[in-house]
């Protein structure tokens, strides 16, 4: 019953206007594409848990593209079945986290993160971007690309330093060399300020001078 709940969801709503087949769907709102995308995220997780790669593959468009980081497109729903079965080995099950939707037309564009858990218990985040593609009244992955998202370490390191404080340096006095760069200050001279000696004046009596005629 969910599941068939979750189908409809995938379905643009029918009102007056679309009552006829030949009439063209009307573009959904950003509130119900988001509702739109959820439920196809949803239907991605529950597909990978039961490891049902055939109605994962379902939930793509039949010549979407699945573009992992460092390798070749893989074009096709049977390619990319493929591709998740292999995952599916490895992985007991993945988180989808959609962080932003933008819609035009028949397009809409997905930005969020993926929180995998390996079988050994590993966990490990990708974020992504999904173009979705309405085929008819249904919505499909069309464009599924993504990379390792940041780690807290890696943020850490991205945040720039703040520059060193620098000391403040006395002023050399006038007339003075200035100290090559590198070296060591150069001692303060040894200046003995003891008073100096007086020195020994000889006082002797002056003469006796006889002025007699």
């Amino acid at each position: 019953m969910l599941r068939a709940l979750l189908l409809s969801l995938l379905l643009l709503p029918i009102g007056p206007a679309l009552a006829e087949e030949e009439t063209e769907p009307a573009a959904p709102t950003a509130p119900a594409i988001r509702e739109v995308v959820e439920a196809g995220n949803y239907l991605f997780q529950r597909a990978f848990e039961d490891r049902d790669a055939r109605a994962l593959a379902d939930l793509y468009t039949e010549d979407a593209r699945v573009i992992p980081p460092g390798t070749a497109p893989i074009v096709g729903r049977e390619a990319i079945a493929a591709f998740w079965g292999q995952l599916m080995e490895t992985t007991q099950r993945v988180r989808l986290e959609t962080d932003d939707v933008e819609a035009d037309g028949g397009l809409a564009a997905e930005q969020g993160v993926a929180h995998l858990v390996a079988n050994d218990g590993s966990e490990s985040s990708i974020q992504y971007v999904v173009v979705w593609k309405r085929v008819g009244r249904r919505w499909h992955l069309h464009r599924d690309i993504w990379n390792a998202a940041p780690s807290a370490r890696t943020e850490a390191a991205a945040e720039p330093e703040s520059p060193p404080m620098e000391e403040e340096s006395t002023p050399a006095p006038e007339g003075s060399a200035p100290a090559a760069e590198g070296s060591a200050p150069a001692p303060e001279p040894d200046v003995d300020l003891a008073p100096a000696p007086e020195p020994d004046v000889d006082l002797a009596p002056e003469p006796d001078v006889n002025l007699a005629p």
